[in-house]
């Protein structure tokens, strides 16, 4: 498949449906979510590399999560069905949909359970082929044979936040065009301090906020009620 031209000078993620003609560049921005009031226009800069984020060296290990595999024949030509994220650093290939009648869809109707394939799930290798998620989308697109997948579900975590003004210690990519808020970089002594319980595990880079209070919104509208309100329960989900 073919890239199309793009004016950014980096993407931050790229969508694609697997068995289908869909590429989507997504665009380049990040916000920072502070202690004041902030609108999305005026908290979003541009970033061009990603030597510009930083990582927090007192981050603890997530707790790992088991991988499973997903078996597919693709020999008699039919679609995977399966749309594809891949994140700026190149680390995740996200499963963020599904396309009726596709062989993923099947899969998940017959497969083993606990072998399902959900939304946000990782592919991690592809016939035992562990590279960037660039790389891992052209495997699956070029494989007309046995496809072994090997897949990760996300730790999800709930994070209930208490601010009381303070700044959450977040600088979040935020476009409109991906599934979610990720991380670029954080400041951990200062997000802690705003977590309710005191308990929660640091963040990461590449970590993902999917939710604000329970509900999937646009990344942008999550970023704006991160920034508005003083208390509100995150979604992350973190991979290894």
């Amino acid at each position: 498949m073919n890239e199309p031209e793009s004016s950014h000078a980096q993407s931050n993620i790229d969508q694609y449906c697997i068995g289908a003609e869909m590429f989507i560049a997504a665009t380049t921005a990040c916000g920072c979510c502070g202690g004041e009031d902030q609108n999305h226009s005026s908290a979003v800069e541009a970033i061009t590399e990603t030597s510009s984020v930083f990582q927090d060296p007192s981050l603890t290990t997530m707790p790992k999560v088991p991988e499973f595999t997903v078996t597919i024949d693709r020999s008699k030509g039919a679609s995977l069905g399966m749309e594809i994220e891949t994140s700026l650093d190149q680390t995740l290939c996200l499963v963020i949909g599904f396309r009726a009648h596709g062989l993923l869809e099947r899969w998940n109707t017959s497969c083993p359970s606990g072998r399902e394939v959900k939304r946000f799930d990782r592919v991690m290798k592809v016939n035992g082929y562990l590279a960037t998620a660039k790389e891992l989308v052209s495997k699956l697109e070029e494989n007309t044979g046995i496809l072994i997948l090997t897949m990760e579900h996300p730790v999800i975590r709930e994070i209930m936040i208490n601010r009381q003004g303070r700044k959450l210690g977040l600088r979040l990519h935020v476009s409109d065009k991906n599934s979610a808020l990720s991380i670029l970089s954080v400041d951990n002594a200062e997000f802690m301090l705003t977590v309710d319980s005191g308990k929660s595990q640091p963040l990461t880079i590449s970590d993902r906020i999917v939710a604000i209070n329970g509900v999937t919104k646009k990344p942008s509208e999550m970023f704006k009620e991160m920034n508005t309100e003083d208390q509100f329960i995150m979604t992350v989900h973190s991979y290894t």
